[in-house]
């Protein structure tokens, strides 16, 4: 017989079915959705990222909800309280460098979650406003190296908020660790000789960072090869020595084996920027040797040994090559592929004022073109007979006031130039012509001379009728005889017999008189 109290549960509960008419009420799940940040955002590592959430629940006041949050990389991150709204909020500072799924959950009192998940990179790909930057020259990626061989690593570093030599560098193996640490130049240059790494596969990375905290980086991979292979040895040039395009560089090194004879194995010169430069067999004693005319550039210049077996080994320096026309030797601020017509004075180069000196300060052929008087502009000045300025007929007087001209402003802007005029003045058979040229003005110190031609009516022959030279006033005259009849042309020529820089802007006058008597 069973015992009195087991059989008293079914009793009970078979008079609860058959008596209870209340409706229970069924729990339902929180809601959870992540508002910030963004699915897929990215921040840099140590930067402060704000996580906000809204949690719901239809049977219990969103505030009592037990919220947490975790990373898929660092694990859980703590509990969060919401607000009566349901509103979450936490801020994380010590994300590790990876890709994190953050997931917020929320429990209720009975025990059922929801969640939410977002996706957060901690990383350097993004630009930083104001962060440096670095580029990697050398060495190349995938190059060798034999096991005591140096590794140099050339690079620049720039920055648009400090000077360059005060970011800090460092160099990072995936083997070996921190292998060096030091300073841009103040070029942003680095050429920084590694110390011997182990044998194999190095992931060199380069940080460059300013003083704000901001870095870049740049990463490039090289071999450590085992003992076996050649050692190759660059004597010249030394890395970071300067050349010009216009030079033929030198290439000299060494290359050796354990095991193959110099001269059974091939060196080859490189450029990174030129490619191939030369190749061949080292001679007995494992000397490669050639002379190159470089481009314009930062060269890394490589040179690879390969032994019997096809094993290779390599070196590399960097040389700075500069084309001479494109360096401003006298720091006028152009360079002679610029428009500097004379880069060796500081006076002279495109664009510059015209000086009243000998040389041709702007650079556009002519000298002292900014003290031409009047007839020596254009493309024909009156520095010869046969390009004389014409003063027409004395007796038309269409330049003639009573048989006489005047010609003032007149400037001699370089020591070579010279005024030429030409005019009529008709000898007839009957009469005397009396011609005389006076020029005044002549500066102190300066001697100038004046010449009066009788000439043929093409401005050929020239005859000297008189002379005179000197400073102050110069006179050079003519008196004709009756019957003469043949001296009907004239020229007239002045020019400085002594010349210095700045007499250009002195100005003299030349006055024509011409008359006729029976």
């Amino acid at each position: 017989m069973p015992h009195p109290r087991a059989v008293l549960p079914l009793v009970l509960i078979t008079l609860a079915a058959c008596t209870d008419t209340t409706v229970k009420v069924y729990n339902t799940a929180p809601t959870v959705s992540i508002t910030s940040p963004e699915d897929g955002s990215i921040y840099q590592p140590g930067t402060l990222v704000e996580v906000y959430g809204l949690t719901r629940d239809s049977q219990q006041d969103p505030s009592t909800l037990l919220v947490t949050l975790s990373s898929s990389l660092d694990g859980e991150l703590g509990t969060i309280t919401p607000d009566s709204e349901g509103i979450t909020y936490t801020a994380l500072s010590t994300l590790s460098a990876g890709l994190h799924a953050l997931t917020m959950t929320a429990f209720d009192d009975a025990g059922e979650s929801g969640q939410a998940t977002v996706s957060v990179e901690m990383s350097y790909g993004g630009q930083v406003v104001g962060a440096p930057e670095v580029i990697l020259i050398g060495p190349a990626e995938g190059q060798t190296y034999a096991g005591d061989e140096v590794v140099t690593v050339v690079a620049t570093a720039t920055d648009d908020e400090q000077s360059w030599d005060t970011l800090v560098a460092s160099v990072v193996s995936s083997r070996d660790g921190l292998i060096w640490t030091g300073n841009p130049a103040t070029s942003g240059a680095i050429s920084a000789d590694l110390p011997v790494m182990t044998e194999g596969v190095h992931a060199l990375t380069l940080t460059i960072e300013d003083s704000d905290g901001n870095i870049d980086q740049a990463t490039v991979s090289v071999e450590i090869l085992p003992d076996g292979r050649p050692t190759v040895e660059i004597l010249s040039p030394t890395s970071g020595s300067k050349t010009l395009t216009t030079a033929t560089t030198l290439l000299e090194g060494v290359v050796l084996d354990d095991v193959s004879d110099p001269d059974s194995m091939t060196c080859t010169w490189a450029s990174n920027l030129m490619g191939t430069l030369a190749s061949g067999s080292p001679d007995s004693s494992g000397y490669c040797g050639a002379g190159i005319s470089f481009t314009e550039g930062t060269h890394v210049i490589t040179l690879l040994a390969t032994d019997e077996e096809g094993n290779e080994g390599s070196a590399t320096v960097n040389l700075i090559v500069t084309d001479p026309l494109n360096t401003d030797d006298d720091f006028d601020g152009m360079t002679e592929n610029g428009g500097d017509c004379d880069d060796a004075d500081a006076t002279v180069y495109y664009g510059a004022a015209e000086a009243c000196d000998a040389k041709d300060n702007d650079c556009d052929g002519q000298i002292n073109e900014s003290f031409f008087d009047t007839y020596d502009a254009g493309s024909s000045p009156n520095n010869s007979l046969a390009a004389a300025y014409s003063l027409g007929d004395f007796a038309s007087g269409a330049l003639w006031k009573s048989g006489k001209v005047t010609l003032s402003g007149l400037t001699f802007h370089t020591s070579t130039d010279e005024d030429w005029f030409w005019f009529e003045a008709e000898d007839e058979w009957y009469a005397n012509l009396s011609l005389d040229v006076v020029v005044s003005g002549v500066p102190s110190g300066a001697s100038y001379t004046v010449e009066l031609y009788a000439t043929s009516s093409s401005r050929g022959s020239p005859t000297l009728k008189d002379s005179a030279s000197g400073s102050g006033v110069l006179k050079a005259e003519f008196e004709g005889a009756t019957l003469s009849g043949d001296e009907d042309y004239w020229g007239v020529r002045v020019y400085a017999s002594t010349w210095t820089a700045g007499a250009c802007s002195g100005t003299y006058s030349i006055d024509i008189s011409a008359s006729q008597s029976i």
